[in-house]
């Protein structure tokens, strides 16, 4: 199954708080069919830190709260 995920990358800074950055996005298929319950892994380049989330039923995924930074992104579904 090939898997296109839209992404996005937000910096988010509070006064006083910790930056941290948001990547969310929509898991479809090769025919833009959406892909519920598929793994999302984003891992940070510089630090090897993995953060990882489920699409919903609508194939739509957030991960929040990551560390500013380069990440590469691995999608997983079954079948």
């Amino acid at each position: 199954v090939r898997l296109t995920a839209v992404l996005s990358l937000f910096a988010l800074s509070l006064a006083g708080q910790n930056i941290t950055a948001t990547i969310s996005g929509v898991v479809k298929d090769g025919t833009g069919a959406s892909i519920p319950s598929a793994t999302i892994r984003a891992t940070n380049t510089g630090t090897t830190a993995s953060f990882q989330t489920t699409s919903s039923t609508d194939g739509e995924y957030v991960l929040r709260t990551l560390p500013v930074g380069v990440y590469t992104i691995r999608v997983e579904s079954p079948g």
